[in-house]
C-alpha cells in the first residue's frame, strides 16, 4: 500500500507551480503525463521533494475543495530554504521563530504561502517528531 498527496492547483498554473517548487525547494519532477486526446494538453506531474513523492495537477471542478493544503518540509539550513522559496516567489506568512509547540517536528519554523494558496511550514531539521520530509500539517 502506499500514499500519495495530490496538489490540485488553480487556475491552470500547475506548470508553472511545478517551477517554483523546483526554485523553491528544489524538487525533482519526476514524470509528466499529457492528454493524447486533446493536443498533449498538461494532465499531472509527479514531483519529489525531500524523499516524497506527491502529485501536481490543475484544479478540476472534480478536485476542487476551496481549500488549500499544508506541508511541513523539513530542511538542515532553514534559513537558505526560507530565503529561496520567498526569491521563488513565496509570501511570508510567519516569520522564522522559535517552535514553543513542538508541531510541526523542528525547534525552529516559519511559515510560507506559495503563489497557488499552499502553506509550507519550513521546519528545522532537528527534534523530528513526524519522521517524513514533507507531511501534512
Amino acid at each position: 500500500m502506499a500514499l500519495k498527496c495530490q496538489i490540485c492547483v488553480p487556475g491552470s498554473k500547475a506548470e508553472e507551480a511545478i517551477s517554483f517548487y523546483k526554485s523553491a525547494f528544489g524538487a525533482e519532477e519526476l514524470k509528466r503525463a499529457r492528454n493524447s486526446k486533446s493536443n498533449g494538453e498538461f494532465l499531472c506531474s509527479e514531483l519529489n521533494i525531500g524523499g516524497t513523492v506527491f502529485i501536481l495537477c490543475n484544479e478540476t471542478p472534480e478536485c476542487s475543495t476551496g481549500c488549500c493544503s499544508c506541508f511541513c518540509l523539513q530542511m538542515e539550513d532553514l534559513e537558505a530554504a526560507f530565503a529561496n522559496a520567498i526569491k521563488a516567489g513565496a509570501i511570508v506568512e510567519r516569520e522564522i521563530g522559535e517552535n514553543e509547540s513542538g508541531l510541526c517536528c523542528g525547534s525552529r519554523y516559519g511559515k510560507l504561502k506559495d503563489p497557488y494558496g499552499n502553506v509550507w511550514a519550513i521546519c528545522s531539521a532537528e527534534n523530528r517528531c513526524c519522521g517524513a520530509a514533507v507531511s501534512a500539517c
